[in-house]
């Protein structure tokens, strides 16, 4: 185990007395903090895997989905402004059709409130794709 790693799962576990060493680490590694703290990238992640599960072919087609889809709406010389809208649109687009989704696959199978709660949050998920 590198140094490096040993920083970051003591870090990872909580262990205060790393913190140090770790500002330090990140500070000699922006790449670090750059991808793993990108709350974007999180959020896309934890859609990503809310939805495939294990099937890493359906993540895979649906991250270079999402990011062929970036590309296009940011285009090559995107402002930090315009590279956080697209985030944010894309991060609403996958919410949406995650609904979009799940209610149809278990139509009448809940008890009533779960499903008002499922429509709700779908309600919720596409008021916030459209004002994007």
């Amino acid at each position: 185990m590198t140094p490096l790693e040993a920083t970051i799962i003591l870090a990872r576990k909580g262990n205060r007395k790393i913190l140090p060493i770790l500002r330090r680490t990140l500070d000699e590694h922006p790449e670090l903090w750059k991808h793993f703290g990108d709350l974007a990238i999180q959020a896309r992640e934890s859609w990503l895997q809310l939805i495939a599960g294990k099937d890493l072919y359906l993540a895979e087609t649906m991250r270079l989905h999402l990011e062929a889809m970036r590309t296009e709406l940011a285009g090559p010389i995107a402002s930090p402004m315009e590279r956080l809208l697209v985030d944010r649109i894309l991060a609403c687009h996958v919410a949406a059709l995650y609904f979009e989704a799940v209610e149809p696959s278990d139509p009448g199978g809940e008890n009533g409130r779960v499903a008002k709660y499922r429509m709700q949050r779908q309600d919720q998920a596409h008021r916030q794709f459209s004002r994007q």
